[in-house]
């Protein structure tokens, strides 16, 4: 289940374990549910790369962009390792992207002396209540940004 690019069907496993369909979707979905708590206690340490991010397509009507209420907030944070690559992502739904919420996440997804590199948006000062260090890295939108150390 975890190696698997596309997931891993019930019916496949059903085929590949050798058990009937009903115990094939039973054990799947114990092990997804194990799987989930386990990584819900994972906070990130070390340099932290954050981001905002909204989840949803086009819906006609309503406000378009930041605030939509056809767009669930979400923020996605990856720990990276000292050579540069990713070790754990989390993405986490949030309320909104205000100051209060993003320290409650924080909170529960930081540790404490973790270097969280963002962009500039102010919100993200707030995971200074988790202990973690905010470093905003504004890049602009220029493709010479790209080019940027960072």
């Amino acid at each position: 289940l975890t190696q698997a690019k596309n997931n891993v069907a019930a019916l496949e496993l059903m085929r590949l374990l050798g058990v009937c369909y009903r115990t094939a979707w039973r054990l799947k979905h114990k092990i997804l549910e194990v799987m989930a708590e386990r990584e819900s206690e994972r906070q990130l340490v070390g340099h932290v790369e954050a981001d905002d991010a909204y989840f949803g397509g086009a819906h006609p009507g309503g406000k378009r962009g930041r605030g939509s209420e056809n767009k669930v907030p979400f923020i996605a944070a990856v720990q990276i390792s000292p050579e540069g690559h990713p070790v754990y992502a989390i993405f986490s739904r949030v309320k909104t992207f205000g100051k209060a919420d993003v320290a409650q996440w924080a909170l529960k997804h930081l540790a404490a002396a973790s270097i969280v590199v963002s962009d500039g948006l102010n919100c993200f000062t707030a995971v200074q209540a988790a202990g973690a260090k905010h470093e905003p890295s504004v890049v602009g939108t220029a493709r010479k940004s790209s080019a940027m150390p960072c």
